[in-house]
């Protein structure tokens, strides 16, 4: 494309006054410390243990059968050699983490053409929304990602005004190396991540197209594939496990490609809800009120004694009390996520249009350079459909981009200060409500649910691992669980099913490599062999969580409701209790699940 095809005259760049923003920043960092302490829930060990193996030789793919891309493990590995395997260790991770994503939030933040405090709200606005799923975390792959996608975006507005071709090729270079890196943390953000960045960098650099992205993927893929060879395993075994097994285990390669189409229909349905379009209604009602008021105030009008003004401001009242209540059912951030979908997806099309025009059409109208990072919120979209089936919780971080990045694309659609101000009031909105609900619900996923920050929680002196954070009848319960299997001795035998906490806990490597054994990260093969081994000759202690909802969802979700090969396993283990083979030393029902300690033998 000619590059005089492409026009930016709407790309003044704010760089005075930065404190705010850096205030947000640091707020931020604040928050996510608090909240990394406070999460340690009963479904945790299985980075842990793939770490700690992969450090003592175990290969990941042809060993452990891992599904997943190597690269969270190797930096966990990394750190546990680096700060020991003690649990406020393994949190130093997390912390480099926060901190890297909230300086890529404050870098990115710089490009608003907006007042300094403006630009600080939407950083906690995105920061706010990018935490909101139930499972997210800091000590976990999925920020790694949002760090590439950020500093992604940060190489790309560095570029916009660079005409010499060093610091370009340098540049698509970098870019190479964190799209290489997404790819090995996660393929589909990874891969979402490259097509975003290859398609930004071709409209963005004003020298040497081809070559910058000739240089972009070289670089990319080189880097993706050293993070490969850097588990020394084969790789026909790490294609085999986390593309051919792993797309089966998510339904076939047609389930995976189809998600992505569904997505604007699921994202309509759950809109005309009645669970969801009440708090969107009521938000957009709060925010016609806070604009008003504000109008009203610069025009002079607003008195506090004045009757209307009080009317105004009680129905303002009334329906963030309504909000409030909302708090505890479907969030308000929920509809703005699920309403922002398709909004990403509208405007990425758009601006994909007018893009492929510019290149296809010379004399078509001019291309405004910052538009296309909205290819990123909507690459991202499609990407997290292909692994979630769909769901909601794939999408907040998406759209916690779309906010971040919507005034830089179109600056002179906020040019006016009511479209503004009804922007930040959203964006007050979604950090008041997303700050209140992690703060209640800190992590959920399936039946491991963290009570409220620093509620019912105390410091446990583990005689492995050192000081924990743990919450009282967690601690309680596990302690029970290892004083079961320490019954007779030190342990050596557990197979803990489906995640390996007992295992961590208690002490106990996994047995014969059984890190965790989730539905949807676990093949066909792999839970028929663990069959043929337990039947043949078990270990001497299991833990099995038996939770049938969960593999139920997973069915509706994966599979179109056919049984997923854990019911074969779930029906052994449950035989051979009824037949008196296995005796049951302890069942509890524990986080909304059936936890059975079995002793296969004396």
């Amino acid at each position: 494309m000619d590059d005089s095809k492409i026009s930016d005259k709407e790309t003044t760049t704010h760089t005075g006054g930065l404190n705010w923003r850096l205030i947000s920043a640091f707020l931020c960092f604040c928050f996510g410390t608090a909240f990394t302490l406070n999460i340690h829930p009963i479904g945790d060990g299985m980075w842990f243990w793939c770490a700690g193996l992969e450090r003592h030789g175990v290969l990941l793919y042809s060993t452990l059968h891992l599904p997943l891309q190597p690269l969270f493990i190797l930096l966990t590995a990394v750190g546990q050699d680096l700060f020991g395997v003690s649990w406020l260790g393994s949190k130093v991770l997390a912390v480099l983490q926060l901190a890297a994503f909230c300086y890529g939030l404050l870098l990115v933040a710089r490009a608003l053409p907006w007042k300094d405090v403006q630009g600080a709200l939407l950083i906690a606005a995105a920061f706010s929304l990018s935490i909101t799923p139930i499972y997210a975390r800091f000590d976990d792959y999925h920020v790694t990602g949002y760090c590439f996608t950020l500093f992604s975006i940060v190489l790309l507005l560095r570029l916009r005004d660079e005409v010499r071709s060093g610091p370009i090729l340098v540049a698509a270079a970098l870019l190479g190396i964190l799209s290489g890196l997404s790819v090995g943390n996660r393929l589909n953000d990874g891969v979402a991540l490259a097509a975003a960045s290859g398609l930004s960098l071709y409209f963005i650099a004003r020298r040497m197209k081809i070559v910058a992205i000739s240089c972009f993927f070289v670089v990319a893929c080189s880097t993706f594939l050293l993070v490969i060879l850097l588990t020394h395993d084969a790789l026909h075994d790490w294609w085999m496990r986390t593309v051919i097994l792993a797309t089966a285990i998510k339904g076939g390669t047609g389930n995976i490609f189809l998600a992505p189409a569904r997505l604007p229909v699921r994202m309509f349905r759950l809109l005309k809800s009645r669970g969801v379009a009440i708090p969107l209604v009521e938000e957009l009602f709060l925010v016609a009120s806070c604009v008003f008021l504000n109008v009203q105030r610069r025009l002079g009008r607003l008195h506090l004694r004045d009757r209307n003004t009080l009317l105004a401001l009680g129905i303002a009242g009334f329906f963030l009390t309504l909000l409030l209540r909302q708090t505890c059912d479907r969030q308000p951030q929920e509809a703005v996520t699920e309403a922002g979908v398709l909004v990403s997806l509208i405007l990425g099309a758009v601006v994909f249009f007018r893009a492929m025009r510019a290149v296809l059409l010379p004399e078509s109208n001019r291309v405004n350079l910052l538009e296309v990072f909205l290819f990123f919120p909507a690459m991202q979209l499609f990407a997290g459909a292909m692994t979630s089936g769909i769901s909601v919780f794939e999408a907040f971080w998406p759209i916690a981009l779309l906010v971040l990045l919507l005034p830089i694309s179109f600056p002179q659609a906020f040019r006016l200060t009511m479209p503004r101000d009804a922007y930040l009031v959203m964006a007050t909105t979604l950090i008041i409500f997303s700050i209140t609900y992690k703060t209640r619900v800190p992590y959920s996923w399936h039946h491991f649910t963290d009570r409220a920050l620093f509620v019912d929680r105390q410091w446990y002196k583990h005689p492995v691992y050192g000081e924990l954070y743990v919450e009282r009848d967690q601690l309680a319960f596990m302690q029970q669980v290892c004083t079961d299997i320490h019954a007779d001795g030190p342990a050596t035998e557990l197979l803990s099913l489906q995640n390996p906490y007992p295992n961590y806990f208690c002490n106990v490597a996994p047995w014969h490599n059984y890190v965790q054994t989730w539905y949807d990260t676990t093949s066909q093969q792999t839970i028929d062999t663990l069959d043929a081994e337990l039947t043949a000759a078990p270990p001497k202690w299991i833990v099995y969580q038996r939770a049938l909802d969960s593999m139920m969802q997973h069915e509706a979700i994966f599979t179109g409701g056919r049984p997923l090969p854990h019911r074969k396993l779930d029906q052994l283990i449950m035989n051979k209790i009824r037949e008196g083979k296995w005796m049951v030393v302890q069942r509890t029902w524990f986080e909304g699940a059936d936890w059975i300690v079995i002793r296969t033998r004396t």
